[in-house]
């Protein structure tokens, strides 16, 4: 086996890895919860619409 060919079995074997079902499944099998963040509370909406807590602009 030259470097070639193992390089390209890696790749091969790396991207089924990636794009596997079982991968994607248990990747987006969590929700979402909301829950205390570092940020603290939002503030109101500005002009555009859309919320930010205090300090980001």
């Amino acid at each position: 086996m030259d470097r070639r060919m193992l390089l390209r079995s890696a790749v091969a074997a790396l991207g089924t890895a990636t794009f596997s079902g079982a991968t994607w499944h248990a990747a987006l099998a969590a929700t979402a919860r909301p829950g205390v963040g570092p940020y603290g509370p939002l503030r109101p909406p500005d002009r555009s619409g859309v919320a930010l807590p205090a300090g980001f602009t």
